[in-house]
């Protein structure tokens, strides 16, 4: 009765937990929640995990919103308790632990990621990250329904990330700062706490004595080394998961009398502790007779193997020099293919089935001109035998060579992507199987001995040009830790125990006597005093640090322009992309911790050599990679998306300091440089040149959107000061100038300048070279870090050729116009300000009320010009010291200008063209009116009583006003027609009352339809000013003065009424006097 309670329990357990989330407050449920997590096992809560998942952070088709973690702000109810659930060491979290240690699987379809990342996995493609490698999952119905299967700590994060991407759903009256919400403190929270600046990343509360959470077991082996245990206790009656432990030893017995090997042996007794039941909290393995037993058989069975090498590199690599192998032109097809085989081999110290893998798909071979470089991808279907082992393998010039010409000789034949096909009838063209593979490799070593009259050794085998290859790396060296990254070992302790050879000791057909105690044990002793992933509990937990990392980067950075992409792996489908303020926002904190993180690498390990990096830990060799590896490439797709992409608007200023946040890693040092000094140090000069194109790429594009905008807008002057600032700092121009020399050097050139330098797999580089200098070319680093982010067509323009140049000149030009109409707009706005005294209230100001200056908006006056203008002012002055422009030259600029004859210009017309509508913009003239350079004179030409009602006037007085003097104006229109008509001084104390505003007015300057050019305006009488409050104030006022003086009402108003026609008569008889003056 037990079996159906268990099988029901976690569903009834989720119809509650459901229940209580419709009706009980946060604060309770949560607190529910962590009683569930800390009192139920891990099979239980693996069944509500999704749903909690999904409760928290919303669907990934957005339908369900979830807690709404972005619209929950620090003034919210429920935002302490929030972030105290989702800490990273809050219950949340535990609770992804817990599963993380049962090896449970959530699936995710490739519908909800990024739309790159699907069109890619579409059409077969993996991208080059981990966390899609080996988890597709396959479904009948074809590649649209396929999914990826997520460890539960993948799962959490890639939820989480993703819930950035949603529409955000804010209540009303919730609106704020998106820095202040759940989401963001939560995202700043995991960085820090997973990218730790000091110390390493705590380990989890579910690890084992180490320290790390129970690695996967390889459980396809592990099933059949259980059937063949199955098969066993059947043959002799027992019950396989529930035997005693003698019959684990009577099997364990039964394979060394087979004469199995001790490592086999482990696998089997690996196999039976999975799915036997224990002895007590003991599993099979840990029984105490078993343990003695297992020593006792590795007594017995000694793991023996050579300890030199089984053939001499050295007499091979000559071998392959000459004939038959060169010249590779010429050449048999058969030499050129083993030969080709057996460098790759060596340059990667991959197995012969990672090999076979490889693929020429344009998507999966990457090659440079030149031959310098190669970069080789294996077939997306291809499993390795290793998880994660499917990197791609990175040539240098001496092993792309031969690859590229056996490429090109194969093309015409070929019938399969695979690298490697058949040049003999009747399979030519076709793939070759990973055993005639193999066999290429023996041959060609083979081969090259025989070639040069010597015996070939005896008992050649292929993957022995694995342990060969990693020996010379080592030797010549590399780093451990790079080795076992290239080679797919998960330990340093793998290479040393199988696969180490003495490679300073002469090959195995020399004499073995006097072989002991010198270059062997100084190398084991280097090696076991590395700190390896098994002895170091950071190298167990660092896994969460990349793939937080990697979740983030993916989902957050993996959109482009459809042009890059096609040009990177050629997807069919673009899905649009648009970030949002807060997306970008979120990036921008992104990069400041990968900047901080990287940046807090100890200086001895940052300068050090490779060898030296041997001594490094995990976490430290991973802050030495992180931006370059992880970040770099799609940070500058997606920043140069928004540069094409986003409005021409303020709000640009989110991705401007996002940008201008990863071009400067050093504000994020331990130690950062005091803004005072504002130089660069020397030692970001290879930051700078491996990041050229973030810096002159995106300076052009950004050069191309300011052209563009109103520069006499603050916000706008505020950014370009921004970028001028940055790139003036000390140091900064010259070492993008000597980025940008480095490259431009001609091809040649780089074969012929000091030897580059042995590179480790993550620098590039292959195993094998002669040459011992320790960091690479810079030729060749800047030409790699451009070719790999805009392809080897790519047609770079200097941010300091001649081209650009003219635009930053004319861009120069533009921000002295700004100016110059930044400093006219604040004198007029001065002049305003003057003439708006409080006498103005009282009628005697400016009759305008709605002066404000043409072109201007309604916040660019007053203490925002005095901004731009100074804005403007100081990115002159740092443009000038970025290109070297001297005063004389910025002098010659500003006078071309003719700014001199600003105001005469600026009462002309901008540049237009006249057509049958009348006149049209052109594209100077647009230029012209954004820098207030020029306007039109456009002015009102409607009935002046029917504008809007002013915030200064009584709507209802207005309406009543403009009735009274409508029905007037109606009744003796025919009179003041005749008043105004007259040529003596009537007539002019007519107009004076009874005129219209603007008169008669012909619009010669306005860019409007003939028809309207004039507009022909009858005298009337007008009471709309009556209706203003200053007026009503005024009148007020004069009636209080006369109740002070005992005048009655009546005689107040007669003694107003006079008072304004003897103002009205004494600027009729001084009119034409003061219009003068």
């Amino acid at each position: 009765m037990a079996a159906p309670i268990l099988q029901q329990q976690p569903s009834f357990l989720l119809a509650n937990l459901k229940a209580d989330c419709t009706t009980k407050p946060l604060l309770q449920r949560c607190q529910d929640l962590v009683k569930v997590i800390n009192d139920y096992p891990a099979k239980e809560l693996h069944v509500i995990f999704p749903w909690l998942v999904e409760c928290v952070f919303g669907s990934l088709d957005g339908v369900i919103a979830g807690w709404n973690l972005r619209a929950i702000s620090s003034r919210s109810h429920g935002y302490n308790i929030v972030l105290e659930f989702l800490d990273p060491s809050g219950p949340m979290m535990k609770l992804v632990y817990k599963l993380q240690a049962e090896e449970y699987k959530y699936e995710v379809s490739i519908s909800h990621l990024p739309g790159p990342v699907k069109a890619s996995i579409q059409e077969g493609v993996l991208p080059d990250c981990s966390l899609f490698h080996n988890k597709l999952q396959f479904a009948m119905s074809g590649l649209l329904a396929l999914s990826i299967l997520h460890n539960p700590f993948e799962f959490y994060m890639f939820n989480f990330a993703h819930s950035l991407l949603t529409v955000k759903c804010c209540p009303p009256g919730q609106q704020g700062s998106c820095t202040d919400s759940a989401f963001f403190v939560l995202v700043d929270t995991y960085l820090k706490y997973f990218l730790p600046t000091e110390g390493v990343v705590p380990p989890s509360p579910f690890s084992d004595s180490r320290g790390s959470v129970t690695a996967p077991s390889p459980r396809s082996l592990y099933d059949c080394k259980w059937r063949v245990f199955e098969g066993w206790c059947r043959d002799n009656g027992h019950i396989p998961f529930q035997c005693p432990v003698g019959v684990i030893l009577s099997f364990l017995q039964d394979l060394i009398d087979r004469r199995k090997a001790f490592s086999t042996i482990k696998v089997y007794l690996a196999a039976v502790a999975a799915c036997h039941v224990g002895f007590g909290e003991r599993t099979a393995s840990q029984h105490p007779l078993v343990c003695r037993f297992m020593k006792g058989a590795r007594r017995l069975l000694p793991v023996s193997r050579p300890l030199v090498p089984p053939w001499d590199l050295a007499v091979v690599l000559e071998g392959l020099k000459g004939p038959p192998f060169e010249p590779l032109v010429g050449a048999d097809l058969k030499h050129v293919s083993l030969k080709t085989v057996l460098l790759l081999a060596l340059a990667s110290a991959k197995r012969v089935s990672d090999i076979h893998a490889l693929s020429v798909h344009p998507s999966c071979a990457q090659l440079f001109p030149g031959d310098v470089r190669m970069i080789l991808r294996p077939n997306p279907a291809f499993v390795p035998k290793v998880v994660g082992s499917c990197s791609p393998i990175d040539l240098v010039a001496f092993a792309a060579s031969p690859v590229r010409t056996y490429i090109d000789r194969t093309g015409g034949f070929r019938r399969s992507d695979q690298l490697f096909v058949s040049w003999a009838n009747p399979h030519k063209g076709k793939p070759v199987t990973k055993q005639r593979l193999s066999h290429w490799v023996v041959e060609a070593i083979a081969l090259a001995y025989t070639c040069q009259g010597l015996q070939p050794p005896v008992g050649l085998r292929a993957h022995s040009t694995r342990g060969l290859a990693a020996s010379w790396a080592l030797f010549r060296g590399v780093s451990v830790q790079d080795i076992c990254a290239a080679a797919s070992w998960s330990s340093p302790l793998t290479f040393v125990r199988f696969y180490m050879l003495d490679v300073s000791a002469p090959p195995q057909s020399v004499s073995f006597a006097g072989y002991g105690v010198h270059s062997p044990s100084l190398l084991k002793h280097h090696i076991f005093h590395q700190p390896s992933a098994t002895a170091d509990p950071a190298a167990q937990e660092i896994w969460r640090s990349e793939t937080l990392l990697q979740m983030f980067v993916e989902v957050w950075l993996h959109h482009y322009s459809l042009e890059m992409y096609q040009k990177l792996q050629s997807p069919q489908v673009k899905e649009p992309f648009s970030p949002t303020e807060e997306h970008v926002m979120v990036v921008r904190l992104l990069v400041k911790h990968l900047h901080a993180f990287s940046s807090s690498l100890r200086p001895e390990q940052l300068a050090a050599s490779p060898s030296a990096h041997s001594h490094t830990s995990p976490l430290e060799e991973f802050k030495r990679v992180v931006v370059q590896r992880f970040v770099q490439q799609k940070l500058y797709l997606f920043l140069q998306h928004c540069f094409g992409h986003w409005p021409l608007d303020a709000s640009f200023r989110a991705v401007l300091e996002t940008w201008l946040s990863y071009i400067q890693p050093w504000r994020y040092t331990a130690n950062p440089q005091p803004d005072l000094s504002r130089t660069v140090p020397d030692r970001w000069g290879s930051f700078v040149e491996e990041n050229l194109l973030m810096y002159t790429k995106l300076f052009q594009g950004f050069l191309n959107r300011a052209i563009r905008t109103d520069l006499v807008n603050a916000k706008n002057a505020l950014m370009v000061f921004r970028v001028a600032k940055v790139f003036s700092q000390m140091n900064l121009p010259d070492m993008i100038q000597k980025g940008e020399q480095l490259f431009l050097e001609p091809e040649h050139v780089l074969h012929h300048r000091q030897p580059r330098g042995f590179m480790t797999p993550s620098q590039g580089g292959s195993f094998l070279s002669s040459r011992q200098r320790a960091v690479p070319d810079s030729v060749f680093r800047v030409k790699s870090h451009l070719y790999a982010l805009e392809g080897q067509d790519c047609q770079y323009k200097q941010m300091f050729g001649t081209d650009l140049r003219g635009t930053i000149l004319r861009f120069i030009q533009m921000i002295a116009q700004a100016r110059q109409t930044a400093k006219r707009i604040s004198d007029h706005s001065m002049e305003v300000a003057a003439n708006t005294s409080f006498m103005s209230w009282f009628g005697l100001g400016s009759p305008d009320l709605n002066n404000t200056f043409a072109g201007c908006e309604a916040d660019e006056t007053g203490e925002s010009v005095k901004k731009t203008h100074e804005f403007l002012d100081r990115a002159l002055e740092n443009l000038c010291q970025i290109f070297k422009l001297n005063p004389g030259q910025l002098s010659q600029i500003i006078s071309n200008l003719g700014l001199s004859q600003d105001d005469v210009n600026y009462n002309q017309l901008p540049d237009c063209v006249q057509g049958d509508g009348g006149l049209i913009l052109t594209d100077l003239g647009r230029m012209q009116i954004i820098n207030g350079l020029r306007r039109f004179e456009i002015q009102y030409q409607g009935d002046p009583e029917l504008q809007p009602i002013r915030s200064y006037e009584n709507a209802t007085l207005v309406r009543m006003f403009y009735r009274v003097s409508t029905l007037l104006n109606h009744r003796f229109g025919g009179h003041m027609n005749a008043l105004c008509s007259r040529p003596d001084f009537l007539g002019r104390l007519g107009r004076h009352y009874l005129a219209r505003p603007a008169g008669t007015t012909r619009l010669t300057k306005s860019p409007m339809m003939r028809r309207t050019l004039e507009r022909s305006r009858h005298p009337g009488l007008s009471l709309r000013p009556l209706a203003s409050y200053r007026t009503l104030l005024l009148i007020l006022l004069l009636y209080l003065a006369g109740a002070l003086v005992s005048l009655g009402p009546l005689s107040s108003t007669l003694l107003i009424l006079a008072g304004a026609f003897l103002h009205g008569l004494l600027l009729t008889l001084l009119g034409d006097k003061l219009k003068s003056h």
